[in-house]
């Protein structure tokens, strides 16, 4: 009997030996099962996150095409003006042919008046897109962007070696820009107005993928007066290529000549 009851208690006690060895592993197993649990859940929190900035930039992208469908629909009401007028400009030249001298002397003077009206009227198409078909990997704070690439540019406005647009005619007009940021970096730009900030623009790549920020701005300008896009920190990097998906662009939407 004494030798069965050691027996026992022997076994008693391998058997705690092993209970404590395992439950270390269970542990393990558990902490890594809770680990990749809250793994799940931050990456559906992300995806959610994702998925939520690209419903809100599609939303964005369907009011600019709305706003330009106006503008098109403006610009097609102003080009219908414009060649009524041209047609009321002809009619007036027509008659200064015959007149007695002091009539002659006024009608040249007001035919000179309208000639250069004429020409202002035939000038008011003004539009331009611009692209950088390379990108700027440390570009300086407070600089123009320099977009290289020239898509349109009708009424001569861009200068593709400075980046600035010089309204060739007083009126409103409409600027717009589209920056894409390199992963991991982040982007601050700006539209100027002889160098006043009019709007800013953000843009941050994460997750392995680039992003894009944009900008729409509606100023009245005055004959000479400049526009730019500019980066606001120092060491920024934009993305460029052949592409073109970073862009500048602007048209003429009223003209100050036909408001009187």
């Amino acid at each position: 009997m004494m030798f069965l009851t050691l027996f026992q208690i022997l076994c008693i006690g391998i058997s705690t030996s092993s209970t404590l060895q395992a439950d270390p592993v269970f542990d393990t197993d558990t902490d890594r099962q809770r680990d990749v649990g809250l793994s799940v859940h931050q990456l559906a929190d992300r995806l959610n996150d994702l998925e939520a900035r690209d419903k809100i930039q599609e939303q964005v992208i369907v009011d600019l095409k709305k706003e330009l469908e106006n503008y098109k629909e403006k610009l097609e009401v102003l080009h219908e003006e414009i060649t009524g007028k041209s047609g009321l400009i002809s009619t007036l030249l027509n008659n200064t042919t015959r007149c007695n001298p002091e009539e002659c002397t006024g009608k040249r003077e007001f035919g000179n008046k309208v000639s250069r009206s004429r020409r202002d009227l035939g000038s008011l198409n003004v539009a331009f897109t611009a692209g950088l078909s390379r990108s700027i990997l440390h570009a300086p704070a407070y600089h123009n962007i320099i977009f290289d690439r020239v898509e349109t540019n009708i009424g001569n406005g861009y200068d593709s070696l400075t980046g600035v647009f010089t309204a060739p005619v007083s009126g409103t007009y409409v600027f717009y820009t589209s920056i894409l940021v390199y992963n991991g970096r982040e982007v601050f730009c700006r539209i100027v107005v002889n160098g006043v900030n009019m709007a800013n623009t953000y843009g941050r790549g994460t997750d392995n993928r680039l992003d894009q920020g944009s900008q729409a701005v509606i100023v009245q300008l005055q004959k000479g007066h400049q526009v730019a896009v500019q980066n606001k920190v120092d060491d920024d990097a934009i993305f460029g290529n052949q592409d073109i998906y970073t862009t500048f662009s602007g048209f003429l939407l009223h003209s100050s000549t036909l408001a009187g």
